[in-house]
């Protein structure tokens, strides 16, 4: 898979649409390969998105991206994860890391991931993403759950950022939870983590209703336990 991610040093650019600097790497079996350094800081929209097509470009990784610039590299067939913040290396990591785990393969038990108020799966969803006090993350299987607490002070667009890190390193493939800020969403997204808002109620409640729809699912199309 061939990825492109606007690049500000070793940092992802904040706007795609005023980006200098292009990053393409290829990530092939689970790790990332540079294949080269493209300056785009004199380049049109126009010119931008021929270049991403002409180097066969099918993933754009970026910060801030205009409408029009969305929709023109939707229409040469390039998928773009906008709101993407932090280091480069990081973000390629992910890509590859949900690279790898595609190619492995479905079948794994789902792990959900819930912001609550508490430690105790009695404990409410929290709110919003960044407002949670403890993390929550249930396997569908047998409902079994870890409790991670989330450290003071993870406010604003940098504390949601890290929340969504310790959900991608746990290998969380879903999260429900009441709201979620595009600082987060960004790097959820690159990790392939669906994210469930307007989730509300007791934590227990919110993975039961997920874990009971999601097996009424499999019953459907025939991929039911045993």
């Amino acid at each position: 898979m061939r990825v492109a991610v606007t690049i500000f040093g070793s940092t992802i650019s904040p706007v795609f649409d005023v980006a200098r600097q292009l990053l393409v790497v290829d990530i092939e079996d689970g790790a990332p390969h540079v294949r080269c350094e493209e300056a785009i800081g004199q380049l049109d929209l126009a010119r931008r998105v021929a270049l991403l097509s002409r180097l066969g470009v099918r993933v754009l990784a970026c910060g801030a991206i205009s409408e029009r610039s969305h929709n023109a590299l939707l229409e040469r067939g390039i998928e773009v994860y906008p709101w993407v913040s932090g280091e480069v290396q990081e973000v390629l990591g992910i890509l590859a890391r949900r690279s790898g785990a595609c190619t492995a393969g479905v079948g794994a038990p789902t792990r959900l991931a819930i912001p609550a108020t508490g430690p105790g799966f009695d404990a409410l969803v929290a709110p919003s993403f960044r407002r949670c006090s403890h993390l929550l993350f249930v396997e569908t299987r047998d409902m079994s759950r870890t409790v991670t607490r989330v450290a003071g002070g993870l406010d604003g667009g940098a504390g949601c950022y890290l929340l969504a890190r310790m959900i991608v390193e746990r290998d969380a493939q879903i999260l429900l939870t009441g709201r979620c800020g595009p600082n987060a969403l960004g790097i959820l997204a690159v990790a392939g983590v669906k994210v469930i808002q307007g989730v509300e109620g007791r934590a227990m409640d919110a993975a039961g209703a997920y874990s009971g729809g999601s097996q009424r699912r499999r019953r459907r199309h025939g991929r039911g336990p045993g």
